[in-house]
C-alpha cells in the first residue's frame, strides 16, 4: 500500500491538502517525491509518500473510524494511493 501522509507547520494541513485538490490531483501531476505546498511564503501543508507492505483496506477503515481524532484529522492525516 502507497500512502502520501499529509502534516503542516499550521493548522489544518489536510483540509489544506484537500482543497488544493488531494489525491486526485497528486495523481494526475504524478507527484513522486515528497513536497511541501506554501502560499505567501506560508506552509500550507506538506506531503510524505509512504510504502508498506499489503494492509486489509477493513483495516485502514477501522482506524480512520474508530481510533483517528476527527479534528486532529483536519491538521494529519493520511491518504491511499495505491493498494
Amino acid at each position: 500500500m502507497k500512502i502520501a501522509f499529509v502534516t503542516s507547520e499550521n493548522d489544518y494541513g489536510a483540509l489544506n491538502f484537500e482543497e488544493w485538490g488531494g489525491v486526485e490531483k497528486l495523481k494526475s501531476l504524478k507527484k513522486k517525491k515528497d513536497f511541501s505546498h506554501s502560499v505567501k511564503g506560508e506552509e500550507l501543508f506538506s506531503v510524505q509518500f509512504m510504502e508498506f507492505g499489503s494492509v486489509d483496506p477493513k483495516f485502514v477503515e477501522f482506524i480512520k473510524d474508530q481510533i483517528m481524532d476527527y479534528d486532529e484529522s483536519k491538521d494529519v492525516n493520511f491518504y491511499i494511493i495505491e493498494e
